[in-house]
């Protein structure tokens, strides 16, 4: 990665300066993460819920009421 570097009087770094081509493709790597999380986070939730259907601590809906939620 090329990188430069803006730093103050005191030599303290407070900015970067990144190639467009290559901020585009921080950018698009850091979409997909975020769709990656929600989805694994999703599914971690949805365990969650089997689980606890399992013990008898939670109702689980069914595929109306769950297709007729707003």
């Amino acid at each position: 990665m090329n990188v430069n570097y803006i730093t103050d009087s005191y030599g303290k770094q407070s900015a970067v300066i990144v190639p467009i081509a290559e901020w585009k493709e921080i950018m698009e790597s850091l979409v997909k993460m975020k769709r990656k999380i929600e989805i694994l986070t999703g599914l971690k939730e949805a365990v969650e819920e089997v689980n606890m259907a399992k013990e008898g601590k939670l109702k689980l809906k069914s595929f109306k009421e769950f297709l007729d939620e707003n």
